[in-house]
């Protein structure tokens, strides 16, 4: 009887056990099937908010938080990649339907100083598909048929910025999005300027340190010409030709909304070097182990070669840039001409190398002393060979 008793007890603490075990949670599925124009992505059960992260064509194109059934922009051939929580991924090749053309349109998004995002669209379709939304946040900005960018501006940090095509049955379909992040470095004290006379005007180099992109422009009495963009972290090149003997050129930082500040002034003064045949500078200097050669070009780009001990250097100048090569040889010539000018030799300058006061031979160090004690060792074990085999010759 105890027996039987103990048997049921061990049988209800076995339900028990099991009723109050947890249940093991069904994986997230995720179902992705090709429509018109679009592929549709969803899933039953994944949790609201869940991190969505979207491929086109092998290449990230943005996410955001889970909110239900979704629908991702494709053209023919396309593969599409979608994952969720980064545990669940699936991929699909769009392919078009009967009746049914996909767009292929890429989205890239610089972020600039002071509240700004350039949106640029580039559309591979033809013929060019009605225009395309642009949100930042909640608010909706429609990129017209025709046109390829949408300047944002007043963006606030950490806005998303997302591109999207509305399609039949009130679909918006996704291409790519991007966050804006607040940058730093922003303003006029980031930035180092070089500025060079030429021939032509004057070429403007600024490096900006700052975590975005700028815009400035170089202005010259009321007219305000635009520049290359300022990359963040790196330098930009402006070239403001046509200038007069003694003009003033300013040089400006979009601050805000039509908002510029100054960063630099410059009189222009055009080169001597331009009224010469070949509208180039030339700078040799001789050290202990070669010549420096330093060549300007002020009158366009230049093709040059440099010959130093029978050995020819091309070299490629941009106007008004300089370019520094060192070599060796008893005599150097710079020449005007290369592959594009027909291999003209327009002889600009030789030099005959001149090593200064105080040069000595190096003393051999590293490599070449390990080289000379290997090659003594060698010799001296050769030596003690030959010893050894003409004493074990010679008779006792």
């Amino acid at each position: 009887m105890v027996m039987r008793w103990g048997w049921v007890g061990a049988v209800a603490a076995a339900l028990v056990w099991g009723a109050a075990s947890p249940a093991v949670a069904e994986p997230t599925n995720l179902e992705l099937s090709n429509m018109c124009g679009y592929v549709q992505a969803k899933s039953s059960n994944a949790p609201l908010g869940s991190e969505v992260r979207i491929s086109r064509g092998g290449t990230p194109a943005g996410g955001f938080a889970y909110s239900g059934p979704f629908a991702i922009a494709a053209h023919d051939g396309l593969a599409v990649t979608v994952s969720i929580d980064g545990t669940v991924e699936a991929t699909i090749k769009y392919l078009d339907g009967v009746g049914c053309t996909g767009d292929d349109l890429s989205a890239e998004f610089d972020d600039f100083c002071f509240d700004s995002v350039f949106v640029q669209l580039t559309n591979q379709s033809t013929p060019r598909t009605p225009g395309y939304v642009v949100t930042i946040n909640d608010a909706v900005h429609i990129v017209p048929l025709g046109r390829s960018w949408l300047d944002a501006t007043s963006v606030p940090a950490d806005a998303v910025i997302g591109v999207y095509r509305d399609l039949a049955d009130g679909v918006r379909a996704f291409y790519a999005n991007h966050v804006y992040r607040k940058p730093v470095g922003c303003g006029t004290a980031g930035l180092s300027t070089r500025l060079i006379d030429h021939c032509y005007g004057v070429r403007a180099e600024v490096s900006s340190n700052a975590s975005a992109n700028q815009r400035w422009v170089a202005v010259r009495g009321q007219t305000a010409q635009p520049l290359a963009w300022l990359k963040s972290n790196a330098t930009a090149v402006g070239q403001v030709a046509g200038l007069s003997e003694g003009e003033t050129v300013t040089f400006q930082l979009l601050v805000g909304p039509d908002d510029y500040a100054e960063f630099a002034t410059h009189v222009y003064r055009r080169p001597a070097a331009c009224s010469g045949p070949f509208q180039t500078t030339v700078s040799l200097v001789d050290s202990c182990d070669g010549t420096a050669v330093t060549i300007t070009s002020l009158g366009d780009i230049r093709e040059y070669f440099i010959d130093a001990g029978g050995v020819r250097i091309p070299v490629l100048v941009d106007l008004g840039a300089s370019r520094t090569e060192h070599v060796h040889g008893s005599t150097v010539g710079v020449f005007r001409g290369g592959p594009v000018e027909g291999d003209i030799d327009r002889t600009i300058v030789v030099h005959a190398y001149g090593k200064p006061a105080g040069c000595t031979d190096l003393p051999v160090t590293g490599r070449a002393v390990a080289s000379i004690v290997g090659s003594g060792l060698i010799a001296v074990l050769l030596g003690l060979a030959m010893l050894l085999l003409v004493r074990r010759r010679v008779p006792r």
